[in-house]
């Protein structure tokens, strides 16, 4: 039975059960620190029902799911099929750094054994055209071998003439196979010009030499021309105290009475050499060159007969 009091107390009145009251009365979960759920327990694998070593897996909240059976041997097998395929990519991956480190030495190789024949073709021309210029022994050909051979080559070709401007050569070192070419520059090794004109030549000069620079059109031009015997004894001088010694002079200057220039009969050209050989082959000019380690200088035809 309820009571009630007067005066505004609290009533203490017990509440009928109902259905509402059950409803709010139902335990809720509990809630961790932060508001979230708690975590799902994982499901705890269990005996199977016969004893055996296998193990049945269920989880709490569905009874009606078929039992997984786990067997020991099939999952030591996994883990060994797993550890087969990691030594198998472990040896691919160490056979293809061998394989890729091999070609990669190979290749510094051949790259250095090119590098070495470049080097014994460089040195041979060179060498080859030093030996066709003023100072050589007009054999180009014997020094281009020789030099291959000092930078561990073979000589396999030269295209070298005493007296050529211009030298090619093939050396060959192992397997590997360079060409080089050198370029020798005869107006820088030229004498510096004596005369301004051609006086003092002999006629049949002058006129071949007239013909030769017109033809040019300004690529050739006089160097030297006719020498008085002072003139030549002051070059022979000066030639002597640079190389120290008469027979080395005498490969530089001709000695006073002895040159072609003092009797008219030789010219020194400048400018294109090369064009100025071909342009008297063509113009068909009384003009050669008698002298190998000077291919500026030229002369009649019949000066030295």
């Amino acid at each position: 039975m309820a009571r009630s009091t007067r005066g505004g107390a609290h009533c203490r009145c017990r509440p009928r059960p109902g259905r509402g009251w059950e409803r709010r009365q139902k335990p809720r979960p509990r809630r961790c620190r932060g508001g979230r759920h708690p975590e799902r327990r994982r499901p705890q694998r269990r005996r199977a029902p016969d004893g055996s070593s296998q193990f049945a897996a269920r989880r709490a909240d569905s009874a009606d799911r078929p039992v997984v059976q786990l067997d020991r041997a099939s999952c030591r097998r996994h883990y060994e099929d797993r550890g087969s395929v990691s030594v198998l990519l472990t040896s691919v991956t160490v056979a293809l750094a061998l394989i890729f480190g091999g070609y990669a030495s190979r290749l510094s190789a051949a790259a250095t054994l090119q590098a070495r024949a470049q080097l014994a073709a460089d040195a041979a021309s060179l060498a080859a055209v030093a030996e066709s210029g003023p100072y050589g022994g007009a054999s180009p050909e014997a020094v281009a071998r020789r030099f291959a051979r000092s930078n561990g080559g073979h000589l396999l070709r030269c295209w070298c003439e005493p007296g050529a401007t211009s030298v090619q050569v093939v050396v060959e070192v192992g397997d590997a196979v360079a060409e080089a070419r050198a370029v020798l520059d005869p107006a820088a090794l030229a004498p510096a010009p004596t005369t301004s004109g051609a006086g003092g030549l002999h006629p049949l000069l002058e006129s071949a030499l007239e013909r030769l620079i017109d033809a040019a059109g300004g690529s050739v031009w006089l160097n030297s021309g006719y020498r008085s015997t002072e003139r030549q004894t002051e070059l022979w001088r000066q030639a002597l105290a640079k190389y120290g010694s008469p027979e080395r002079a005498d490969d530089w200057v001709a000695r006073p009475g002895e040159s072609m220039h003092g009797r008219g009969l030789a010219v020194d050209l400048g400018g294109d050499i090369a064009a100025a050989v071909r342009l008297i082959a063509r113009l068909h000019l009384p003009l050669h060159r008698p002298l190998p380690n000077e291919p500026w200088h030229f002369e009649l035809i019949s000066a030295r007969r």
